[in-house]
């Protein structure tokens, strides 16, 4: 065989479509599934200002037909009250991670896993993966008479994607 033949035939094989028959997996799809619209939600800082000690869920899985609670597809946004000298429960056990950004007043969150965390107004607390509740206590808040936390965890994605956080 000739020189020329070889490079010739070399160049066939280089040209050859070898994606063809190739399956491709990619994170993207399976975490970015079809979505519907996601509305435009007011959540009007009211919610945090007065009231009970309570968790205010940003749920917007009825208008997104999807069948947990959920902001959007892959995670849940909340506002928190903790008025002075009470405390709340909040449980994100199949998610990562979770954050807490303190909007005002003082105080900690107790984690079985991860011990006491103090925080101020202004405060970003970010807690890895946990098994157990965590409890959120407002020591003072002289403006409104209780803490505002905004807290955000991924479990929505969790649950889309049938898994569960592992150490």
């Amino acid at each position: 065989m000739s020189i020329e033949h070889r490079l010739c035939e070399e160049k066939k094989e280089e040209e050859r479509d070898y994606t063809k028959d190739a399956r491709i997996y990619e994170y993207g799809n399976a975490a970015n599934p079809d979505l519907k619209l996601i509305p435009v939600l007011v959540h009007p800082p009211k919610l945090h200002e007065s009231g009970p000690t309570e968790v205010y869920k940003f749920d917007a899985s009825e208008f997104l037909d999807i069948g947990y609670p959920c902001t959007s597809p892959n995670l849940m946004a909340s506002f928190i009250r903790v008025n002075e000298n009470e405390c709340i429960d909040t449980n994100a056990t199949n998610a990562t991670s979770q954050a807490l950004y303190i909007i005002r007043g003082s105080g900690y969150t107790l984690s079985q896993d991860h011990g006491r965390m103090e925080w101020n107004t202004g405060d970003m607390v970010v807690v890895p993966m946990t098994n157990s509740k965590m409890t959120h206590y407002c020591t003072s808040e002289k403006e409104t008479g209780g803490a505002a936390i905004y807290w955000v965890h991924d479990e929505p994605l969790l649950n889309y994607l049938g898994v569960k956080p592992s150490e």
